[in-house]
């Protein structure tokens, strides 16, 4: 076949079908809180002032000091569920029942990738109502998220 021919060609029904990217989450115990208060990233967004918040749209929505978008976990079994691992420190447990249904899921899902999805910590949420802007923390909250493929 020519290359003139190949780019002629009809694509295949397979390769018509993109895939569509879906996730699930599964909860974590017994997670380390220190591990997220050395692992975080500044946000720029947290510098922003109210004039940049507004301009930014963000009014009354929660603008987080650290991000955890780059942490990739591994998962490793324990005996009794598993541990969850990022950069080889173990930072939280998959408990058995919930092993269980993680075990199930990515046996029907084998192409997927692993994340840690995380919440929490020191936040700051300019309130359009007063005008104001507030700041709090949040107890860190964290997920293994299962990034799949269908």
């Amino acid at each position: 076949m020519s290359f003139f021919d190949f780019l002629k060609r009809k694509p295949h029904k397979n390769e018509l079908q993109r895939k569509k990217v879906e996730y699930k989450t599964f909860p974590l115990q017994n997670y380390f809180q220190q591990f997220f208060f050395e692992s975080g990233i500044e946000d720029e967004e947290y510098d922003m002032s109210k004039k940049e918040i507004l301009d930014s749209s963000l009014e009354d929505e929660k603008i987080y000091r650290y991000q955890f978008y780059h942490l990739r976990p591994s998962i490793t079994d324990n005996g009794n569920g598993y541990d969850v691992l990022v950069s080889e420190q173990k930072i939280a447990v998959i408990e058995s029942s919930t092993a269980d249904a993680l075990d199930d899921f990515l046996d029907d899902h084998p192409d997927y990738e692993l994340l840690l999805e995380v919440s929490g910590g020191p936040f700051k949420v300019y309130d359009s109502d007063s005008g104001k802007i507030s700041t709090g923390r949040e107890k860190y909250n964290a997920r293994l998220c299962v990034k799949y493929y269908v």
